[in-house]
């Protein structure tokens, strides 16, 4: 399925004198003033080189919430903290299910911390009271839940700041379309690690930007070195063994931000002595990743898939189960589970997991195709083809689907 990446290109510039110390709760100031004060007083509690993710900044539109996660990424930059960068976040909201514009709680926001490598998470507000808006950054600590800092301040809802949100609101939208879910990139990515690349956090941006580009040879590479800094990172070994399947697997599509893979066998039907280490190399990660995070439901889904492809249904199938029991929403488990049971010839069942995945998941267009294919199985032409159809209206690049019609 195409997915549009919004790209928001601001061509105008807030201008405005930073305040010298930090305002109090009662002050007015500037928009420009309250992120900069904000970075100022989050940076001067942490060491230089914290990772900090900015998970989301809630605010009435998109383009303002995208404005200042920009700003106060820079800011935080400009004092030597290290920030999270918005690929590896699409990435993970993908991988979790939630949005990065909408409002995320505290156990989201640091599940995605722990995914990526993250010391601290920024939780964010700009509300609305009339007169002011108010500022808030609530940063916590990953590991111990602690509050590092919440900057509080009140904005002036003035003219300079209804013009800045004006034009942010008609502000141009530049589209970047993603086939398959690998998306072009216009800025070249170094796939190999660099000596002035020290933290475990840049390589993990860097492997995700290399998997989205179904580099998973350099991609692996990355994740390995940022598992050489820090071996206590559990999002990496699910992100790494992905990376070692997906590069011995026949894939037809790689999901938006690589949160998955549509793979029919092993590539090429063939079952090599290397494809079996590689294997071996991608349980061996899903199964450090549960044993860092026994509650990791990504990780048991991942393995299960493992277990599909070289034709081990029952351990997927226990997999699959315990990914539903810690994850009942989880519509990429429900496809999976589905896949196990049209194998076994149970396509009740099979039809009553891939419909549960669309009711979650009504746009996952791999639910579709495998839910045609199980009707196809029992003999119903109709429904058999009106799931290809949907297949095709989701993703008209859909290749099993368009085959399956004859097209």
């Amino acid at each position: 399925m195409y997915k549009i990446i919004r790209v928001l290109t601001f061509c105008m510039a807030l201008t405005a004198c930073a305040t010298s110390g930090t305002a109090t709760v009662g002050d007015s100031i500037s928009l420009i003033d309250a992120i900069n004060q904000a970075a100022e007083q989050i940076a001067g509690e942490l060491p230089a080189g914290t990772r900090i993710a900015i998970v989301v900044f809630e605010t009435e539109n998109g383009n303002l919430s995208a404005f200042i996660i920009e700003e106060l990424t820079g800011a935080l930059l400009d004092r030597r903290i290290e920030v999270v960068n918005r690929q590896s976040l699409e990435y993970v909201e993908q991988e979790l299910n939630f949005q990065l514009l909408g409002a995320v709680n505290d156990d989201t926001a640091k599940s995605v911390g722990k995914f990526l490598g993250a010391d601290l998470v920024i939780i964010g507000q700009l509300r609305n009271l009339g007169s002011n808006y108010r500022f808030t950054a609530n940063a916590t600590y990953v590991e111990t839940a602690a509050s590092a800092s919440v900057p509080r301040f009140n904005v002036r809802n003035d003219r300079e700041l209804q013009n800045t949100i004006a034009a942010l609101e008609r502000q141009t939208v530049t589209a970047q379309t993603a086939h398959n879910g690998i998306t072009a990139q216009t800025t070249p990515i170094t796939s190999q690690p660099q000596a002035t690349s020290q933290t475990a956090g840049t390589f993990i941006d860097r492997g995700i930007a290399l998997a989205n580009r179904a580099e998973f040879g350099a991609a692996i590479t990355n994740f390995t070195e940022a598992l050489r800094l820090n071996q206590n990172m559990p999002g990496v070994y699910t992100m790494r063994g992905r990376a070692y399947l997906a590069s011995i697997a026949n894939i037809f599509r790689i999901d938006a931000g690589f949160a998955g893979l549509a793979t029919q066998g092993i590539r090429d039907g063939v079952t090599t002595e290397e494809r079996t280490r590689i294997r071996d190399l991608a349980l061996a990660d899903f199964n450090q990743a549960i044993r860092l995070d026994p509650r990791n439901s990504i990780a048991f889904r991942e393995r299960g898939r493992v277990y599909i492809e070289f034709g081990d249904l029952d351990r997927a199938l226990t997999d699959f189960n315990e990914a539903l029991r810690l994850n009942p929403n989880d519509h990429r488990t429900f496809a999976n589970r589905g896949i196990i049971y049209h194998r076994r010839g149970n396509y009740d069942q099979a039809i009553a997991d891939l419909t549960q995945a669309i009711r979650i998941a009504p746009n996952f267009a791999t639910a579709y195709y495998n839910r045609g294919v199980t009707y196809q199985s029992k003999g119903d032409t109709a429904r058999s083809v009106a799931d290809y159809e949907a297949t095709l209206r989701i993703d008209p690049n859909y290749t099993p689907a368009r085959q399956a019609l004859g097209r």
